[in-house]
């Protein structure tokens, strides 16, 4: 069982018959993303993927409903997943960003390197973009203070999901007080919550 993202080389039956991947396919989000670039009249568009084949499909397909819906590619950075090249590829991209006249960036893939990419638009502060992202970066945990951040109002794509039954309570019951002996939970609790371990006081929260 695979719980990762969803991969086209491991989708050959032939020759991985027993594997079974869990995640969807994205084949849906380069339309919704592209869908959302048209409903605002947004036709002047930067990209930064990940550099692997999981990247090279969504830049495929993204050209492709890109081109349908006449909506331009200011630019596409490539940026890859090597320690190597990690500061010269995030720097480069930051350069991109700021020298277009994109003011609307589409952020895809999960590396170290768009971690730094990240970093530099916060630290840089470049504003006035509109970024747009997929679930698997939740820029919450990286950045404290996102209301006064470059990244704050990025619009973030996720996968549809059903309500999971009694999902709602188990979270309710998941509080330090009910499991003294986690302290991972508590302090999970003091980070996000700035809630103290009382039940009452956690309560009113």
């Amino acid at each position: 069982l695979s719980f990762g993202p969803f991969d086209t080389i491991l989708n050959d039956r032939g020759e991985f018959s027993f594997l079974y991947q869990t995640a969807p396919k994205e084949t849906s989000l380069p339309h919704a993303i592209v869908s959302l670039m048209v409903y605002f009249s947004w036709n002047w568009v930067g990209l930064v993927l990940k550099d692997d084949h999981r990247g090279a499909e969504i830049l495929s397909a993204l050209r492709g409903e890109m081109d349908r819906y006449r909506v331009c590619v200011a630019f596409a950075d490539m940026i890859v997943d090597n320690l190597v090249y990690f500061e010269s590829d995030f720097k480069t991209t930051h350069q991109q960003i700021l020298k277009s006249s994109a003011n609307v960036i589409i952020i895809h893939g999960v590396t170290d390197s768009l971690y730094g990419v990240f970093i530099s638009i916060r630290l840089h502060q470049i504003m006035w973009k509109v970024w747009i992202m997929t679930s698997k970066w939740n820029i919450t945990t990286i950045f404290q203070s996102l209301i006064f951040d470059s990244l704050h109002g990025s619009l973030i794509f996720a996968h549809h999901h059903t309500e999971i039954s009694d999902f709602r309570k188990v979270i309710q019951n998941d509080i330090p007080s009910n499991y003294p002996e986690d302290h991972i939970l508590a302090r999970l609790w003091v980070k996000h919550f700035n809630c103290s371990f009382s039940k009452p006081e956690c309560k009113i929260l």
